[in-house]
């Protein structure tokens, strides 16, 4: 697995295996290719999209929620979008047909000073490769799922992330909310979210908090350092 589609996220279909059971498709919201079942891919018809592309979509921002859909109780995870919806019918449309989420669960774009306060919420959430969910996730899509949630729109991948915003010249310069980039071998494999206090929010065996200075990361259990800083940008301006 290399990433994870959440509900109410789009693709575009881009092929097919010849026995149809998987598509090969483009993600909407980063571009980003690969293979699904397609059992779970639900078609659209191009009004809906064109309308979708359009809209200001709510999305999930408590750890998980119940939701109804096509006659099945299910749970989601937090960053699944919720198209078309209604807060107060609590629906909402993929197609023709409707959903039922809890409005509590949802909200539009949040303010960015909510960064730090979303990030927190992914605390304890196991690492797994390619995961984009509070179910598991990885240190990348954390990122990712985090700055959705203000409108902040980051490419999947820490090489790609580390394509975007402002270089911050050092670590003393940097800012809460600001990404600290790390290498192995000349090749960026790592991020994290800077916060307060020369500390760091990241995936690393789970969504944790550890030290962060001029060198990289501090495990303060094994008192080593785990991996290497490299650069630090600046990719949402509080």
């Amino acid at each position: 697995m290399t990433n994870q589609l959440l509900f109410g996220e789009a693709f575009t279909i881009l092929d097919s295996s010849q026995d149809h059971k998987w598509l090969h498709i483009q993600t909407n919201h980063d571009q980003y290719v690969g293979w699904i079942d397609a059992l779970q891919a639900f078609p659209v018809e191009e009004p809906y999209w064109q309308h979708y592309q359009k809209q200001n979509t709510w999305q999930v921002t408590q750890p998980s929620t119940p939701l109804q859909f096509k006659g099945k109780y299910f749970h989601i995870t937090k960053g699944s979008l919720l198209p078309f919806f209604d807060t107060t019918t609590e629906q909402g449309m993929i197609a023709e047909e409707p959903y039922h989420c809890v409005r509590e669960a949802a909200h539009e774009i949040l303010p960015k000073e909510h960064i730090i306060e979303q990030a927190h919420q992914y605390l304890g959430a196991p690492y797994l490769w390619g995961g984009r969910s509070i179910w598991g996730i990885d240190c990348s899509g954390f990122v990712q799922q985090v700055f959705r949630t203000v409108g902040c729109q980051l490419y999947r991948d820490a090489h790609q992330q580390a394509t975007q915003g402002e270089l911050v010249q050092d670590l003393s310069k940097a800012r809460p909310t600001d990404l600290a980039f790390f290498e192995r071998d000349g090749r960026i494999v790592h991020v994290g979210i800077i916060l307060e206090d020369q500390k760091i929010i990241h995936a690393r065996g789970s969504v944790r908090i550890d030290r962060l200075d001029t060198k990289g990361i501090l495990d303060e259990t094994s008192h080593t350092y785990s991996h290497q800083l490299t650069l630090i940008k600046r990719v949402c301006s509080i």
